[in-house]
């Protein structure tokens, strides 16, 4: 398997993909009438990098006529696309048509019952195997979306947004290094000195100024945590660091 053209964004995983896993790499993206596809150059930089991990056929100029293609349908003036890759080539998408105005709602996140695995490839490339994500879900509580973290006890991100921190008046979110994806928003706001990488550990939650989520979809929105969700003590066994 190709090792990963950058570590400082994507660091190898030790331990690969099964060999009879089938799945396609994806990208989502927001589309809109009046300036086109967000972000894209990142999506598909990010698109390249995981097609060469995963050794599948990548084509950018085919991408890119395909993309313009797929656009000259889409009738309103705000869509999600998803753009899916598979490994002999192939492209296909997906459209929802989103409103006009975002919803601004302030999203209720739960903290995930058990940690993930930060050697798991699928955690740093967005792809259609998201049983670590459906996982995570399937045991939480009434929520809006779960809260990842590893068995360090860092948070890494949610099932579908990268998360940041206040703390003071500093604004944090999790390296890489701890096990999530590198979204196209979340390196736009690091390059632009919105941002810094720190580790946060679940134990900072409850002290925390504010929480905020961000994709490129939806852009940023406000995040309260389920206190039940937090462990009760910090000896509570599933925050241990395994050493």
């Amino acid at each position: 398997m190709p090792s990963l053209k950058s570590a400082s964004a994507r660091p190898a995983c030790s331990i690969p993909q099964p060999p009879n896993t089938v799945f396609s790499i994806l990208e989502t993206m927001l589309w809109t009438s009046r300036d086109g596809y967000y972000l894209l150059d990142e999506h598909l930089e990010r698109l390249r990098d995981s097609a060469e991990y995963f050794d599948f056929e990548f084509d950018r100029a085919r991408v890119l006529n395909e993309l313009a293609d797929f656009s000259d349908a889409m009738e309103s003036r705000h869509h999600r696309v998803r753009l899916l890759l598979d490994r002999d080539g192939t492209i296909r998408f997906e459209q929802a048509k989103l409103p006009d105005i975002p919803d601004s709602s302030c999203q209720r996140i739960a903290l995930a019952a058990d940690p993930v695995d930060i050697d798991n490839p699928f955690l740093y490339h967005k792809t259609t195997n998201r049983s670590a994500y459906e996982q995570a879900l399937a045991c939480a509580g009434p929520c809006d979306d779960v809260l990842l973290w590893n068995t360090s006890g860092d948070i890494t991100e949610t099932t579908i947004a990268n998360v940041i921190v206040r703390i003071g008046d500093a604004l944090y979110t999790p390296p890489i290094s701890c096990g999530l994806l590198a979204g196209t928003y979340r390196d736009r706001m690091l390059r632009d000195g919105q941002i810094s990488e720190r580790k946060i550990h679940v134990d900072e939650l409850t002290g925390a100024d504010e929480i905020i989520l961000v994709n490129s979809v939806r852009g940023e929105y406000r995040a309260e945590i389920v206190k039940s969700s937090l462990p009760r003590r910090r000896e509570d066994h599933r925050m241990r660091t395994v050493r």
